[in-house]
């Protein structure tokens, strides 16, 4: 935000102000009277964020004083690139330069993790974003808030506003975040959050950072209606030993009834009941599913998390590769396929399915159908997955998971 300031015949001053969300200026800035937003302008657009080309000349002497092989650098500038790149100020960038910009604050930390150290640190975001993670707390106590954050961990990761908001009255912020999605949106923007994409209108998440900080957000939103003691021991028992089992179990007893109360428009304890992740007007699909298990499992510390990676020109629904710093300890790499059968499908009632043997349930026609079409997925995948890595790099553990209306899960592992 530039101001503008003059009196008494003085010549206008000029400064500027960063960091400062939008509230509206008149509300915030008394006397100070005169000021024009530049936050969206091209020529400032690189202003709060590092090129590729400084991160590198960041990275360059610390490689040589701690004699970082070039392939550890590259190594290196991929992790940040897909932790900390991906935000844009701009809807018109200036010229023919695009280039996305990385966080700041995160990317030196890093850098001054490994000038230290001489490794990567093992969580990789700062905890200076504890802030972050409170304000999004206060979103998602909002109706409004808590849709968006379900939109945005759902599948495809943006969300798109009638127009970005330019501004926000302290009289009425409240009462907007409480109603209003774009304005929600627009926030989260302003927050560092979101980024825009090169379509008006269109919101991103940026990176696995802030991608992190939402998925945990949802956790919590869902778990706050379940037992949610010893959710992390579950996951970090499939890392060690691949056995599915316990997490199956949990997720059908207890995360499924969640899903289908708020499916059947119940409501729930948490706000923004009304937008179901994975709801596209006919209940809650397949991405759903998969969204509670990307939840659960995310975790920056050991692995690096992929939704919807390609393979083959075809798109694995999720996939979890050990960090080369973390292999030592032998966790496995995951590989994950979900498929949902719907209970009209069935011609069964939701008492009916629950009642019903495992069995019972894999032999009926729809579901035996679906385990045969997602045991095919999964094999393809995890062969162009080996592939791609190599299987002498890979500790690869596969598996299949179907819910069977929101009363029943299945999951099985397949081995090769």
């Amino acid at each position: 935000m530039r101001s503008e300031r003059s009196g008494h015949g003085s010549p206008p001053r000029h400064g500027v102000l960063r960091g400062v969300s939008p509230v509206a200026l008149n509300d915030i800035t008394s006397g100070f009277n005169i000021g024009k937003n530049l936050s969206l302008e091209p020529e400032l657009a690189a202003l709060c964020g590092f090129r590729e080309q400084e991160i590198r000349y960041l990275l360059a002497p610390i490689a040589a004083e701690r004699e970082l092989k070039p392939e550890a650098v590259e190594e290196i500038v991929s992790t940040m690139r897909t932790w900390y790149n991906g935000y844009r100020f701009t809807t018109d960038p200036a010229g023919d330069d695009e280039e996305l910009l990385y966080n700041p604050t995160n990317a030196l930390y890093f850098l001054d993790h490994l000038y230290r150290r001489g490794k990567p640190p093992e969580e990789l975001y700062d905890e200076n974003l504890r802030t972050d993670r409170g304000k999004l707390a206060f979103l998602a106590r909002t109706a409004a808030g808590a849709g968006v954050i379900e939109q945005l961990t759902s599948g495809d990761e943006q969300v798109t506003v009638a127009r970005l908001a330019r501004s926000f009255s302290a009289d009425n912020l409240t009462a907007r975040l409480e109603k209003d999605r774009s304005a929600v949106a627009s926030m989260l923007y302003y927050m560092g959050l979101l980024t825009l994409t090169d379509r008006p209108g269109r919101l991103r998440i940026p990176n696995l950072v802030v991608r992190k900080l939402f998925l945990d957000r949802l956790l919590e939103l869902y778990l706050d209606e379940v037992d949610s003691s010893g959710v992390r021991d579950l996951a970090l028992e499939l890392f060690q030993d691949g056995n599915l089992e316990p997490l199956r179990a949990f997720c059908e007893e207890k995360l499924l009834p969640v899903l289908s109360n708020r499916d059947r428009g119940a409501a729930p304890k948490l706000p923004g009941h009304g937008a179901v992740i994975g709801h596209g007007g006919s209940g809650v699909n397949e991405t759903a599913v998969k969204t509670l298990f990307l939840s659960i499992l995310f975790d920056d510390t050991r692995y690096v998390t992929f939704s919807e990676l390609e393979l083959d020109k075809q798109y694995a629904d999720l996939c979890l590769l050990v960090r080369p710093e973390m292999r030592r300890y032998g966790y496995y790499d995951l590989l994950f396929e979900f498929k949902l059968v719907r209970r009209r499908e069935l011609g069964l009632k939701g008492q009916e399915l629950r009642e019903m043997d495992e069995q019972a349930v894999r032999e009926l026609p729809a579901v035996n159908k679906a385990l045969g079409e997602v045991r095919e997925q999964v094999d393809r995948y995890r062969a162009a997955l080996v592939r791609s890595q190599g299987a002498e790099t890979l500790n690869l553990r596969s598996y299949v998971v179907v819910a069977v209306g929101l009363e029943r899960m299945l999951g099985e592992e397949r081995i090769p």
